[in-house]
């Protein structure tokens, strides 16, 4: 596995880590925004997927929306450091298997 590889998977790793991190406080966010909705328009609870959840959707929608771009970041960086790693893992494979080839080469040379 070359060192640009190895470094790939690194950054990788830090850029899914900040996604992780920011879906967390937009998360917060988005909770505060649905229980402040709920709050100034006379619900304790709302059931997902009710007429009342798709208000509070459209009152919210700055929020709702940037929880949505968190989670398909996040989900795009985890997908990035898997292909990464995939490929980590292909060059490994072609390493072990190039140095096999050549002490067998040498083996029979001796």
């Amino acid at each position: 596995m070359s060192l640009a590889t190895l470094a790939e998977i690194g950054i990788k790793a830090i850029r899914l880590q900040e996604m992780v991190d920011h879906r967390k406080v937009v998360g917060k966010a988005f909770g505060d925004a649905c229980f402040e909705w709920k709050k100034a328009n006379g619900f304790s609870y709302i059931p997902k997927h009710s007429s009342e959840w798709d208000q509070m959707l459209e009152g919210i929608s700055r929020e709702h929306a940037a929880i949505r771009r968190a989670k398909a970041d996040e989900a795009n960086a985890r997908a990035r450091l898997s292909r990464a790693c995939i490929k980590a893992q292909k060059e490994m494979a072609a390493g072990l298997a190039t140095n096999e080839i050549l002490n067998r080469a040498m083996e029979a040379s001796k």
